[in-house]
């Protein structure tokens, strides 16, 4: 192998180095099971030789002596083998699993200005494939090692033991295999690395499709949607046909270096043996053991193809787990919530994309309890607004502070324990509509009993009757993203977190959006209690929503246009009253 041969499989063991010395108990027996297998295995050729030699003499006495030893071996030769496959599979889904959750953890704790870099079928992709492609060469390649180095050891004592001129023959013809591995190696690389990103977009495709069948459905794309999925498959196809040849391309170069080494030296063997100077054991006995060590070679050199695409696959990972974090260090060691008695933002621009503001120069100041808004059109800034004070994304130009404290020097985890956020698209877990309602809180619940101040919400939020309507109540499972849920039956659940949240400032992106006239008014109206010890801000577009706020902002183009009650918006500014011309409050 190449020097950069090498350095590839430097950067896989590197890579595994931590997760092996976790397991190695685990891989000493494994490679004690392995090394003892692989050298009773290698005395099979051995055997076979006697045996043959035994039916060539007729003696009965031998052959069947070596006939039983040869059943003895062969049995133990299978448990071990049993052994062997059972705790190489139990190493694999241990580490690959090890793995899987070291990355989806930084998925999750990976910055959102990072995260919006990739496509949610890419990062599954690479968590749920890259890792189980990493560690299962990785062990094969470990245990594989070890076969191959006893294997040629003893097919080498062996074979020169029992003919050294033949060989000396054989070996001849091993770099014709070396040379067509060093050939082909870059090309399996590059054929990887394209089959990788294929296998991301397909995710892409997949999750995209299946998480909107129903709009699918409404715009009746289904067969424009499975045509772009057979277009994906024939893509995949041609992937695959390239893969196919070029392993036929270098199968057949080791074949021909294998044939020809064969063919020689039973030609050798059989003039050998027609001089009386070879017996037929002794060849059967030399070409086993050749066949070992050939195939011990092209064992080594196919893993070194193997390389390339694990090689790949950790190139994908590191990739990942190298993006900025969302709790890096910071300067506060703080990293329980605060009381937040103020928020202000200090000619703050941002941009989610580079020449694409979305706010600029926004300075603004919430200095006491109560009900705010942001309004504006869409896209001018109101929801980032919100996700900035979540700390979702870091403000570079200008600041915002929480207290006198820069939010960028503050804990990400001191910010989001002293803040809660609720969007209109409610975040509903495969669990219990109990477990549901306390997600965010510090509640904990026993025996599914239902504390009492979770009842009481309910009802205020007028989801006590359909809760009693349900077959298990509150311990009725919701299904995958809330199935047996209306969207505003999801809404009211947030706002029923909300309330039994000890955040000092509530955040509320459209939340109001799916309910009817009389569920938002008795929604706002608990906002308004809420709000009479905290700071609550709302974003909406709808009138009724925002009319009782202390202070309203308004936002055009990224920029605060203006701000006050609703009444005095409604009389100073044009732009804000052409917003709601058509609404009725």
């Amino acid at each position: 192998m190449q020097r950069h041969g090498y350095r590839d499989w430097d950067k896989i063991f590197a890579f595994c180095r931590p997760y092996i010395l976790s397991h190695k108990k685990e891989f000493k027996v494994l490679f004690a099971t392995i090394f003892l297998g692989t050298f009773i295995s290698n005395l099979i050729p051995l055997i076979w030789g006697k045996l043959i030699d035994s039916l060539s003499n007729i003696n009965i006495g031998k052959l069947l002596l070596f006939l039983l030893l040869y059943a003895v071996v062969t049995l133990l030769l299978f448990f071990m083998g049993v052994f062997e496959s059972f705790l190489g599979a139990k190493l694999d889904y241990k580490i690959e699993g090890e793995i899987k959750q070291v990355m989806l953890a930084k998925a999750l704790r990976m910055s959102c200005a990072e995260l919006d870099a990739f496509d949610t079928g890419e990062l599954m992709s690479r968590i749920t494939s890259d890792a189980g492609s990493i560690i299962q060469f990785v062990i094969d390649a470990l245990t594989s090692i070890v076969t191959i180095v006893i294997n040629v050891i003893t097919a080498l004592v062996f074979s020169f033991e029992i003919s050294p001129h033949l060989s000396a023959i054989s070996l001849a013809f091993v770099p014709l295999s070396i040379l067509s591995n060093i050939a082909f190696k870059n090309k399996f690389r590059e054929l990887n690395e394209r089959q990788k990103q294929y296998s991301d977009s397909l995710s892409s495709f997949l999750v995209n499709t299946l998480n909107h069948i129903f709009d699918i459905k409404a715009y009746r794309l289904e067969e424009n949607e499975t045509k772009q999925y057979a277009n994906f498959l024939d893509k995949g196809w041609m992937l695959h046909k390239r893969n196919y040849r070029l392993n036929s391309f270098a199968s057949a170069f080791s074949s021909v270096a294998s044939v020809a080494s064969v063919s020689v030296t039973i030609l050798i063997s059989g003039l050998l043996i027609n001089k009386g100077l070879f017996t037929i054991g002794k060849m059967i006995s030399f070409q086993g053991y050749i066949d070992k060590l050939s195939t011990s070679v092209n064992k080594l050199l196919g893993m070194n193809y193997s390389a390339q695409t694990t090689c790949v696959a950790i190139d994908r990972i590191q990739n990942l787990l190298s993006k900025s974090d969302d709790f890096e260090k910071s300067l506060s060691i703080n990293e329980t919530g605060i009381h937040i008695r103020e928020i202000s933002f200090e000619e703050v621009f941002f941009q989610y994309k580079e020449g694409i503001p979305v706010l600029e120069n926004v300075s603004l100041s919430i200095r006491e309890p109560g009900l705010y808004a942001f309004v504006g059109e869409n896209g001018c800034g109101k929801t980032t607004i919100l996700k900035l004070i979540m700390r979702y994304y870091r403000v570079v130009n200008g600041q915002i502070k929480l207290n006198d404290d820069c939010i960028n020097d503050m804990s990400t985890l001191c910010v989001r324990s002293s803040i809660g956020y609720y969007g209109k698209s409610v975040y509903i877990r495969n669990d219990s509509l109990l477990n549901n309602l306390c997600l965010g809180s510090s509640m904990q619940i026993q025996n599914n009993i239902v504390p009492s101040n979770i009842k009481e919400a309910c009802e205020i939020v007028g989801l006590s009757k359909f809760i009693e309507s349900l077959p298990q109540r509150y311990n009725t499972q919701v299904g995958e993203d809330g199935k047996l849920l209306s969207s505003g039956q999801k809404q009211k659940i947030a706002i029923v977190r909300a309330m039994l949240s000890e955040s000092s400032v509530l955040l509320f992106d459209e939340i109001t959006s799916d309910l009817d006239g009389a569920s938002e008014f008795e929604i706002i109206s608990i906002l308004r209690k809420l709000s009479k010890n905290r700071i609550v801000i709302i974003v909406s577009h709808r009138i009724n929503s925002i009319a009782y706020s202390n202070k309203i902002f308004f936002m055009k183009d990224g920029k605060i246009s203006a701000s006050g009650a609703h009444s005095e918006l409604l009389e100073s500014s044009p732009a804000y009253r052409s917003l709601f011309k058509h609404q009725k409050k």
